[in-house]
């Protein structure tokens, strides 16, 4: 496939991503609890409950080196989507377990040595596994509101695993104005609605994963570079350390910190072994 013609394809396959990270719901017609609180997390509400993002070409991110390969561009793309919501109702409260599993192809395009003109396409079987945890509750004064009155109250982080996966991120650190000097080492942690990663616009944020693993390590969220803000994978540096910007639209989104064992993009016989840490965090002016 010739460069250009891979680009473009791209290029086109991010609109269909941004459009439809833009969705929100405008309603609901749920006659249950368990219902409206389903209906909630399938509408994706604030983006509170957005996992999905990495899937799909976000950009054109290279890998460039001295392999088997002097060029490659990789990104995933699923196939089918299993979910299942256990939600337990007691009272006003709903305690939620979400998990589901993504199969799919994850694409390595790979320029052989000397570089040609050509892309090569190596497919890698995808399977994913996927947990997140979340806590509703029912205010009674607001079922006028929508949803039987359910309302979001904490939320978790999501951690996805490929299918015997070797590769484990330990922890992230996040430095910014905002957050001097934080550390995540469980993503599995209750958070309030309103306690999430909170950021002005546009504030640069420096991140570094830590894994005792050989890794590429890789953000995948919205920011701003070179004067345009759309959704983005950032690489990060050989010490897995990046700097990133916010967008300058406030709102909720979400940011996924992603690591790739090294020979799954360096060797084209090794399998698809990932691990991912995803978060929602808010942008607000300060």
């Amino acid at each position: 496939m010739s460069r250009k013609w891979m680009f473009a394809g791209l290029a086109a396959l991010m609109l269909i991503l941004i459009w439809g990270c833009e969705k929100s719901p405008t309603g609901t017609e749920a006659t249950t609890d368990k219902e409206a609180i389903e209906e909630i997390i399938a509408g994706n509400v604030g983006g509170y409950f957005s996992f999905d993002d990495h899937y799909g070409a976000d950009d054109t991110t290279s890998t460039k080196g001295t392999k088997e390969y002097a060029f490659a561009i990789w990104w995933r793309w699923p196939s089918s989507w299993v979910r299942d919501i256990t939600i337990i109702i007691k009272d006003d409260s709903a305690h939620v377990t979400y998990v589901g599993a993504v199969t799919g192809i994850f694409h390595l395009m790979v320029d052989s040595v000397p570089p040609l003109d050509t892309l090569i396409d190596h497919p890698k079987d995808l399977e994913d596994d996927f947990t997140r945890y979340a806590i509703f509750r029912r205010y009674a004064d607001s079922v006028e509101a929508g949803y039987r009155g359910w309302r979001l109250e904490k939320i978790t982080g999501v951690e996805v695993t490929s299918k015997d996966h070797t590769v484990d991120i330990d922890s992230v650190r996040v430095q910014s104005t905002s957050y001097p000097d934080t550390v995540i080492t469980d993503p599995w942690v209750f958070v309030d609605r309103q306690s999430i990663f909170t950021f002005g616009p546009e504030e640069e944020v420096t991140l570094t994963v830590y894994s005792s693993d050989s890794i590429y390590a890789f953000l995948h969220a919205r920011g701003c570079f070179g004067g345009h803000c759309h959704w983005w994978r950032w690489r990060f540096n050989a010490s897995n350390t990046g700097t990133w910007t916010t967008p300058h639209h406030e709102g909720v989104r979400v940011a996924a910190f992603d690591i790739l064992h090294k020979n799954t993009i360096d060797n084209i016989d090794y399998m698809y072994d990932s691990n991912a840490w995803i978060f929602p965090y808010m942008v607000v002016a300060k």
